[in-house]
């Protein structure tokens, strides 16, 4: 492909810049600026969006058109088909070219992420929308052969063989197929089956893609068509007909598989994805057996097994469980790659009777789980406990005899290690969540130890702020805990990590403990106005009010801890309604 000019190069910087220092905030100015850029483009999309300094251009452009303008870019792109590119051999028209290109896909993936919003727009929410169609005619693209057929000869003779070759052979033979194993499309038909689904991808300012790194469950829901939903079904039905059971393997596919599952309209077909990628499907344990023996000792595969432990049904779980880790979780434990299927097998525990099974075979192997130093089981197991609310008393005897008489709360932070350890960090932090009988004896050793120390390192810090903004620990207690932190007030505001423990403890202090704090961070007021994190504590205290309107200071620290009330019993009204269930559901 055809290189870009010096001349365009030199364009797009400046638009760049211009998006960079201007903000365009005008609508009327930004939609200006937006029309103008595109008829720059008019005919060129292909060739810029694959050039690796103006595709990132493109996309922030493209995060800022409105529905028609979007229509106008995505109708030129589709109007102007190119040449297959050699690496690929696809020969579609240039939507799909995008897909397989590493620059291009990014541009793609970002406007497939745009257009619900864009659907959902005041002007555009109560007519049929041309971006609708135009989502769905590229969808339909991908169900295509991936065959390049350049020549008209070939083309015939493939015509020919087309039509004695089953569904299945046309479907392997597809744009979809290879989607799902490519390197860059994976990533868009990733995205493409989130936006059917009507699942909101997380993106950074400016339309730039932004990894997925949260559960999708917690990602928030947007209204899509009904059309989204079938084209998401199709692509489902097409991908339980591909080898899933080599797609766990694969760096590509697994994730893409992972998708599927999330993105299942009914547990009917997430059973289906899941039977296939076990071999399930076959009804012959000489065949699935060792497909799971494989996986469990594959980290890439291992990634699909835990994804299922956690979002499969009650009844994949029992299999998975009884069959392949129970009376074996000796061995699966201490397991460098399985002992995370261990992990993902407690985090998707759902009842009390099933976490009791676990518990029962785990903790007698403490010991050896410890010695291994497999401590993330030892946090899942802790995670559990606190969420089923079963087995607390009896954990907590368990880590006791693993001290070994140490003192358990710094036994259990440090993990016999210099520094503080993020899963001890994580263990603490759930035993603060257990019933008040089952924590005492922690929390009391945890009393004992020097809080100030774990406020500059990040996993301590957590756990700290965790203790201090739990409403489940006796108010008082942490009341005289903020008093015996005098004199560490200005270090901690002035922390990356303190100044984050200093703000939670702020919080939650009664409103004499708070004048305490600002006015000790009052006499260093021009010291911690030099820092960045000590400028935020200042206006988070108020210490400038607090020096020249003390009364006034008061009555604002009064009301804020009854607005924070009346808004969690607001949230707490529209969790008990009913329709509110239903529509979080």
């Amino acid at each position: 492909m055809r290189g870009v000019d010096a001349e365009t190069r030199q364009y797009f910087s400046q638009l760049n810049k211009t998006l960079q220092e201007e903000g365009l905030e005008n609508e009327e100015e930004n939609e200006m600026f937006v029309s103008n850029v595109l008829d720059q483009l008019k005919g060129r999309e292909l060739q810029l969006c694959t050039d690796k300094r103006c595709s990132p251009v493109i996309e922030q452009i493209l995060f800022r058109a409105n529905h028609d303008q979007m229509v106008q870019f995505l109708s030129s792109l589709e109007e102007n088909p190119t040449e297959p590119e050699e690496e690929n051999g696809i020969n579609e028209n240039s939507w799909i070219q995008l897909f397989f290109h590493c620059n291009g896909c990014h541009i793609i993936q970002s406007i497939i992420e745009r257009i619900p919003f864009l659907l959902n727009s005041s002007q555009q929410k109560k007519k049929k929308s041309k971006l609708e169609s135009i989502l769905l005619n590229l969808c339909n693209q991908l169900f295509k052969s991936s065959i390049n057929q350049d020549n008209s000869n070939e083309k015939k003779e493939e015509e020919e063989d087309q039509e004695t070759m089953s569904n299945i052979d046309q479907l392997f033979s597809s744009i979809l197929y290879s989607c799902s194993t490519d390197r860059y499309a994976s990533h868009v038909l990733k995205s493409l089956m989130l936006t059917l689904r009507g699942i909101s991808v997380p993106s950074k300012k400016g339309g730039k893609h932004k990894p997925i790194d949260i559960a999708v469950s917690e990602l928030p829901r947007q209204d899509v068509p009904a059309s989204f939903g079938k084209m998401l079904k199709s692509i489902l039905d097409s991908l339980k007909v591909f080898d899933l059971n080599n797609f766990v393997f694969d760096n590509f596919a697994n994730p893409v598989t992972q998708i599927a599952i999330d993105v299942s309209p009914s547990p009917e077909d997430q059973e289906q994805l899941i039977n296939k990628a076990f071999c399930f499907d076959s009804n012959d344990p000489s065949v699935y057996d060792p497909q799971i023996q494989y996986i469990l000792s594959d980290i890439l595969a291992m990634h699909f097994l835990e994804k299922v432990f956690r979002s499969g049904t009650t009844e994949m779980w029992m299999r998975l469980y009884n069959n392949y880790l129970k009376k074996k979780m000796s061995f699966y434990a201490v397991h460098p790659v399985a002992n995370f299927a261990v992990r993902a097998c407690i985090d998707g525990a759902s009842t009390d009777s099933e976490l009791k099974m676990l518990a029962d075979e785990l903790f007698p192997l403490f010991g050896d789980i410890f010695d291994k130093k497999k401590f993330g089981i030892l946090q899942s197991l802790t995670e559990a406990c606190a969420r089923l609310q079963t087995k607390q008393k009896d954990i907590i005897r368990s880590f006791t005899k693993l001290a070994k008489g140490e003192d358990i709360a710094k036994f259990l932070l440090y993990l016999k290690s210099e520094k503080v350890s993020p899963f001890g960090s994580q263990i603490l932090q759930s035993i603060f969540k257990f019933n008040s009988d089952a924590r005492q004896s922690t929390l009391e050793s945890f009393h004992k130890m020097d809080i100030k120390s774990l406020c500059n390192d990040y996993s301590g810090s957590r756990l700290v702020e965790e203790y201090f903004a739990s409403e489940t620990l006796d108010h008082k207690t942490k009341q005289k805990m903020v008093k015996q932190m005098k004199g560490n007030f200005v270090d901690l505001a002035q922390d990356k990590f303190g100044s984050h423990v200093l703000e939670k403890i702020y919080e939650m202090s009664s409103l004499e403990k708070k004048a305490m704090i600002a006015e000790e961070l009052a006499k260093s007021e021009r010291s911690l106005a030099k820092n960045t994190y000590g400028r935020f504590i200042l206006r988070k205290c108020g210490v400038e009010k607090y020096q020249r309107q003390k009364d006034e200071w008061s009555k604002r620290e009064t009301s804020i801890p009854n607005k924070r009330k009346l808004f969690a019993e607001i949230l707490a009204d529209d969790d008990d309604d009913p329709s509110s269930k239903k529509n979080k559901k």
